[in-house]
């Protein structure tokens, strides 16, 4: 199976933890996410959901420097 390439704009407008996973995120990952004290998530009701901005800029800011053992950015 290739790695796929989607176009934003036909990412949901809101999306759901079902949403995250179809962009190839594992369900037990996409529900980490959503209990996440630092993740934007809108509530309705019982309901979980992530604006679709707001995802990308939030998994922007997680990117982490490369790093070699001892600790030393490569």
């Amino acid at each position: 199976m290739g790695k796929e390439i989607y176009d934003i704009s036909t990412v949901p407008l809101v999306m759901s933890a079902k949403d995250l996973q179809a962009l190839g995120f594992s369900r037990t990952c996409a529900y980490q996410f959503f209990n996440r004290s630092d993740f934007p998530t809108v509530q309705i009701g019982s309901r979980k959901y992530v604006r679709r901005e707001k995802f990308f800029s939030w998994l922007d800011s997680q990117q982490v420097e490369a790093t070699t053992e001892n600790g030393r950015q490569l």
